[in-house]
C-alpha cells in the first residue's frame, strides 16, 4: 500500500505473498471468540495459519497479468518484474467406497449426520448446504438451487435431489423458517432459566467437521 509502482519489485512481490494467511481461518476464530465473549468462556488464543499454495498462486498470476498489462499496454513500467508462479500439486482425488460412507455416517451425531448425509447425496460443497435456504429448494420438482454468488462459477447451479437427499430435507422441516440446516443451543433468559434456541450451522464448527 503506498508505494510507487516502479517500486515494486520480485522480492517484494515474494516477500508479501510469504506474510499471506488464510482469511477464512482468521473469520473463523473471530466467530468463535465472539461465541466465547457471549458465554463468559475464556477467548481462544489465535495462532495465523499460512495461506495455501493455490491461493498464493492465484494472487501470483492476477499481479503478473496486471505488473505486464502495465509494461506491454498502459506504458507505465519500462520492464515488468518476472513473477514465477508456483503450481500447486494436483492431489489425487479418492471417492469413499459404501462402507466407509456409511460408517462416516453412523460415527456423527445429528444434526452433523444430517448435513452429511445431503453432502454424499448431493455432492454439495459445506459452505453450500449450511447457508441453504427453504426458498432454494423445490421438493415437487426435487430439485435444489444454488445462487450465483455462491457458486465457484458464479453461475446459478440446479441440484437434482435423490431419495436420500429428500429423505434428509423431509426431517428437516419445521426446525426453522429460513434454514434448512440448524441445531439447537441452550441459551440463558434474563430470569436465569435454561431454554433451547435455534441457530444456523456455523462455519466455526470444527470440532465437529474434523471429527467427522
Amino acid at each position: 500500500a503506498g508505494m510507487q509502482l516502479r517500486d515494486i519489485t520480485e522480492s517484494k512481490i515474494y516477500s508479501a505473498m510469504q506474510k499471506m494467511t488464510n482469511r477464512r481461518h482468521e473469520e473463523n476464530w473471530k466467530l468463535r471468540a465472539e461465541a466465547c465473549r457471549k458465554k463468559g468462556k475464556p477467548v481462544p488464543e489465535y495462532t495465523p495459519k499460512p495461506a495455501s499454495v493455490a491461493t498464493k498462486a492465484t494472487h501470483l498470476s492476477f499481479i503478473k497479468a496486471l505488473l505486464r498489462a502495465a509494461e506491454r499496454e498502459w506504458k507505465m513500467l519500462d520492464k515488468a518484474p518476472i513473477i514465477k508462479v508456483p503450481q500447486p500439486k494436483n492431489k489425487r482425488i479418492r471417492w469413499l467406497e459404501p462402507h466407509e460412507a456409511q460408517r462416516l455416517i453412523d460415527e456423527c451425531p445429528e444434526p452433523l449426520k444430517s448435513v452429511v448425509e445431503f453432502a454424499l447425496a448431493t455432492g454439495l460443497r459445506r459452505s453450500n448446504i449450511i447457508n441453504l435456504e427453504w426458498q432454494q429448494i423445490d421438493m415437487q420438482r426435487r430439485v435444489a438451487w444454488i445462487n450465483p454468488e455462491e457458486s465457484k462459477s458464479n453461475r446459478a447451479i440446479g441440484v437434482a435431489l435423490n431419495d436420500t437427499a429428500c429423505r434428509v430435507l423431509k426431517k428437516q422441516i419445521g426446525n426453522h423458517h429460513r434454514w434448512v440446516f440448524v441445531y439447537k443451543e441452550s441459551c440463558t433468559k434474563p430470569d436465569g432459566t435454561k431454554a433451547p434456541t435455534v441457530r444456523k450451522m456455523r462455519y466455526d464448527a470444527n470440532t465437529a467437521w474434523k471429527a467427522a
